[in-house]
């Protein structure tokens, strides 16, 4: 979806009568920026990619399944009104 996104975000650029190259290039320049900074990153810092299998999900479901949440405690007064404003 996200791809989806990315590349019709500029769309209106290429419609009949549009066509401007600031359009183009404010609409479509990330992609390249974002795609040649990810790769340095990769290449300077030598990381890889974690496969799906050596993920330990069932460890964490685990740990969850041990420390449930604790319930919330009810805010009064002004503490109250202030957390509000942030939540």
């Amino acid at each position: 979806m996200c791809i989806v996104i990315l590349f019709t975000s500029g769309f209106e650029v290429f419609t009949k009568g549009n066509w401007s190259a600031s359009g183009f290039v404010s609409s479509y320049l990330d992609i390249p920026l974002v795609t040649l900074a990810f790769l340095i990153w990769k290449f300077v810092k030598k990381t890889k990619a974690v496969s799906l299998d050596s993920i330990p999900l069932h460890d964490a479901i685990e740990q969850a399944d041990a420390y449930p949440e604790e319930p919330e405690v009810k805010k009064t007064g002004p503490i109250r009104f202030v957390s509000w404003l942030w939540e």
